[in-house]
This record gives C-alpha cells, structure tokens and sequence, in this order.
C-alpha cells in the first residue's frame, strides 16, 4: 500500500468479515465477504473503482463485480481463483490440500484454519527476506472454512464486459503452475507475469506496485 501513492494511486483495503480487526466474526460464508466489500463501496458512495483481489479475493472481486459493475472502472486478479459457475475454491485446488484443510476445520471449534508458520514460509513467503517473511508468518491468523467450500454461482460474470487482467507469479508455490494457468485462460487475455511469489506485496512490493501503476 505505501509503494502506491507515488504514482497517484489512492488505494483502500479493509478487513473481510472473519479477519483482521474483524477477527471475531466466526463463521462466515463467502457471500458474506462480498457483502462487506459491497457495502463498504456503496456507504462511501464510491466510483470509478479498480478492484485488486488477491488469492481468494479473485473470487470475492468476481462477485462484486456482478453486484456494482458501474461503480467499476475494471479488475485486477493477482494470483487470483477464477471460477466457474457452481464451483467452490476446494474444487480448484489439489485433492490432498482440500482434505486437509477440512481436517484442520474439524479439529477447530469455529470451523476456523491456520497455516502453520513454516509452511507459509515454504508455500507463501518463499521469496521474502528473512526478516519480511518473519513479518508475515507473525500476523497469521485463523481463517474461515465455509469461504473455501461455499459453492459460487457465477453466470452473471461472464456477461460482463470489465477489463479485467490477471498476475500471474512465477516463483508462486501455493498451488501447482497449471492451476494458475488455468484461473488466467478462464478470464481470458494473456496474464501478466512478475518474477515474485504468491505474495509479491511483501517480498516485491516496489515492484508490483509499478507494475500495477501501469494498469490503472
């Protein structure tokens, strides 16, 4: 966020419903998330907006799309999930990954999961100095469940006519490269590519906010 400004970029982020300062919010559905995003916009009477949606964002960002498509100016997915009309994010991503996030929810109370430190590390953080990786693996927190295997109707989306494009992250371990691959044909356009991992906003963040700068 603070490598946006100088390029006149007035960028906003708050926390979904389940993170962040809204940490106690347990269980929550993915239309919830987009719930929140849509009413942050329209109580702020925002216009002309760009949405980023990173990771599962990319689903989020889907949604609100098909809700406020004239307060947008076009998407942008960074190592974003694209799916279609029916699918949950479980669908999309390896069958041993998906097993084990449900056995982490069903080990929780609240349905909540947690990636342990050295696998964010490993899967997420894997380019980050050291000290940057620190960081992030610091401010993990639990996470809702039911976002994962909620299933999303997406026929409206197809029908809009955004701009849209999609990062795609070379060095990106959190799922195989074909799954990226896929999640940018979907979209349509060749993907942009940056020589970053899944979370470029901490380990490239110079240079993923130039790279956006240029889209906007």
């Amino acid at each position: 966020m603070p490598f946006l400004p100088p390029y006149g970029i007035k960028a906003l982020a708050l926390d979904l419903p389940g993170h962040g300062e809204n940490q106690h919010q347990r269980r929550v559905s993915m239309q919830d998330y987009v719930d929140a995003v849509v009413r942050f916009i329209r109580e702020r009477e925002m216009v002309d907006l760009v949405l980023v949606g990173h990771s599962m964002g990319g689903v989020v960002i889907s949604k609100v799309a098909e809700v406020l498509p004239d307060r947008l100016r076009g998407l942008i997915y960074l190592a974003g999930f694209v799916l279609r009309d029916g699918e949950s994010m479980l669908d999309n991503v390896p069958q041993p990954t998906a097993e084990r996030y449900r056995r982490l929810a069903e080990q929780h109370p609240h349905q909540m999961i947690t990636m342990p430190p050295e696998m964010a590390r490993k899967y997420f953080f894997n380019e980050a100095s050291q000290e940057d990786a620190a960081w992030a693996c610091a401010r993990i927190q639990p996470q809702p469940f039911q976002p994962f295997a909620d299933r999303v109707t997406m026929g409206a989306f197809a029908g809009l006519s955004l701009p849209r494009h999609y990062f795609l992250f070379e060095r990106d371990k959190a799922l195989p490269r074909a799954y990226w691959e896929e999640f940018a044909r979907r979209l349509g356009g060749q993907p942009i590519r940056l020589d970053a991992d899944h979370c470029p906003m901490i380990s490239r963040p110079e240079q993923l906010a130039a790279a956006l700068a240029r889209l906007m």
